[in-house]
C-alpha cells in the first residue's frame, strides 16, 4: 500500500515555468555509423541517409541523418539519475512528495533544417507549463509540458519538440497478485511453451534450408517451405539490446524492470526477461544463459541470467 502523496503548493510548481534545462551538447558529431545502425534497426532503406551519389541528386545535396533521430544525438547517459537542472529539480520535488511515477503522454517534433554528417547538436529544454493536481487513470498527478530546441554548431535551429509527461502517485493495488498474461499459443507456437515446461529452449528450424527463425511462423521466411520442426538450442547467448520499463504498471510486473533481446549463439534473437542483474549493471554484449521460470501451474517461460564463474 502506497501512502497518499502530499499536495504541493501551486506557487512552488509554477516557479519552475520558464526555467531551462541544459544545454546538452552531443558527445559525438553526427556520423554515418550511428545513422546506419538506426536505419538497420528500423528497416529504413531511404538512400538519402546512406548513398552520397543519390543524396547529391536531392535538394539536400548530401547525405543527411533521418529527422526522427534528432533526440538520439543528445540523449543523456542511461542510469544517470535526475539532473541538477530545472527538470531534475522539479522531478525531485514531486518524487519527495510521493509522485514518483512518470508516464509520457505527448510528444510532437518539428524539423526545420537537415542534420548533416559532422554537425554537433545542442539541445535546450524549457518547462512551459505545470498543471494543477489531476486525477487520472494512473493516479493523482501533475502534467509537465516542456519544449526542446536543437541547434547545430552554426546556431541554426534544426528541430523542436513539445514533450509532456505525467508525474503521478500510482493507485494502490488491493487485489491478489495477478497471473502472468497468457501467451498467444497457436499450432505454430505451442511447441515453444511446451518445451519450456520441460526446461528446454526450442527454436523453429526449416527442414529444407536449415534456417532458424523466431518467433515461429507457419512457413519459412527464407524459402517459404512448410516443412518446419523445432531444434534444441544450447541456451547460451549475449545481450543484443534492452529497455527498462517504468510505466504503465501492469500486474504482476513491478517497474522498473528490464525487457531484453537475446542473441542466441546459434543466431536467432529472443525477447525475454533478465533476472538477477541490477539495472545499473546491465551491459550490451554481456554473456547470458537460459533459465526457466515457473510462473504458475500452467505457464513456464525461458528467462535469462548473467553468466558467472560457475557457468564457464
Amino acid at each position: 500500500m502506497v501512502s497518499d502523496a502530499a499536495a504541493i503548493a501551486p506557487e512552488a510548481l509554477q516557479a519552475f515555468v520558464g526555467r531551462d534545462s541544459g544545454p546538452i551538447r552531443s558527445r559525438d558529431a553526427v556520423n554515418a555509423a550511428m545513422i546506419r545502425h538506426w536505419c538497420v534497426a528500423l528497416g529504413d532503406v531511404n538512400p538519402v541517409y546512406a548513398d552520397a551519389a543519390v543524396a547529391r541528386q536531392t535538394i539536400h545535396g548530401d547525405v543527411i541523418a533521418p529527422p526522427a533521430m534528432l533526440q538520439a544525438w543528445t540523449m543523456p547517459e542511461p542510469f544517470a539519475g535526475p539532473g541538477s537542472d530545472a527538470v531534475g529539480e522539479l522531478y525531485a520535488l514531486l518524487d519527495s512528495q510521493g509522485f514518483g511515477g512518470i508516464a509520457a503522454t505527448d510528444s510532437e517534433q518539428d524539423y526545420h533544417a537537415p542534420v548533416r554528417i559532422g554537425d554537433v547538436l545542442t539541445a535546450t529544454k524549457r518547462i512551459t507549463a505545470v498543471s494543477g493536481e489531476k486525477q487520472t487513470a494512473l493516479g493523482r498527478g501533475y502534467f509537465i509540458t516542456s519544449t526542446v530546441e536543437w541547434v547545430n554548431q552554426a546556431g541554426v535551429v534544426v528541430g523542436t519538440q513539445l514533450h509532456r509527461v505525467l508525474k503521478y502517485q500510482a493507485k494502490p493495488i488491493a487485489e491478489p497478485a495477478a497471473l502472468r498474461p497468457r501467451p498467444n499459443a497457436t499450432l505454430d507456437t505451442a511447441f515453444f511453451f511446451e518445451a519450456a515446461k520441460r526446461r528446454e529452449l526450442l527454436i523453429q528450424c526449416c527442414d529444407r534450408c536449415d534456417r532458424l527463425q523466431h518467433p515461429p511462423m507457419a512457413a519459412c521466411r527464407a524459402c517459404g517451405s512448410l516443412a518446419l520442426s523445432p531444434r534444441r538450442m544450447s541456451g547460451r547467448g549475449t545481450l543484443f539490446s534492452f529497455t527498462i520499463v517504468h510505466a504503465p504498471v501492469t500486474p504482476p510486473f513491478e517497474p522498473p524492470y528490464p525487457v531484453i533481446l537475446v542473441e542466441l549463439e546459434e543466431g536467432p534473437r529472443v525477447v525475454s526477461e533478465l533476472h538477477g542483474v541490477p539495472l545499473g549493471d546491465i551491459k550490451i554484449g554481456m554473456p547470458l544463459r537460459v533459465d526457466f521460470l515457473d510462473c504458475d501451474a500452467d505457464l513456464s517461460l525461458p528467462i535469462f541470467r548473467a553468466v558467472d564463474a560457475t557457468d564457464v
